[in-house]
C-alpha cells in the first residue's frame, strides 16, 4: 500500500479468541464491543469496532512464521494528541482502565 494509506477497520484471522482478547483488550485496553461464535470485536469510545478477530479460518493455527504469506503487522493510530492517563505496560503504551485514551 502507498505510504499514508489509512484503513478504517481491520479483521484478523487468529489462532485463538482468548489469546486475542488477552492482548487487544487486557494489554492494549480496547473495549470488547461484541462477541460472536469464533469472533470478538474491539473499539474505543463506543464505536462498533475498529478491529475484529476471528477463528473462522484459523482455529488453533500456529503462530505466523516469516515464511507464510499474509499480513505481518499493522499500526493502530489514535487521533489523541495528548493524554495524562498513559502508562508503560510490557513495553507498550496503554491507557488506564476507564480513560478515553486508546
Amino acid at each position: 500500500m502507498p505510504d499514508g494509506t489509512i484503513v478504517g477497520h481491520i479483521h484478523l484471522w487468529v489462532g485463538g479468541i482468548p489469546q486475542a482478547e488477552g492482548f487487544y483488550h487486557d494489554v492494549l485496553g480496547l473495549d470488547v464491543t461484541a462477541r460472536r461464535t469464533g469472533a470478538t470485536f474491539f473499539a474505543t469510545s463506543g464505536y462498533h469496532h475498529y478491529l475484529a478477530t476471528n477463528t473462522w479460518q484459523r482455529r488453533n493455527a500456529p503462530k505466523r512464521s516469516g515464511t507464510i504469506t499474509g499480513l505481518s503487522s499493522f499500526d493502530l493510530v489514535s487521533k489523541m494528541t495528548h493524554c495524562s492517563h498513559f502508562q508503560e505496560c510490557s513495553g507498550l503504551v496503554r491507557s488506564t482502565p476507564g480513560s478515553e485514551c486508546v
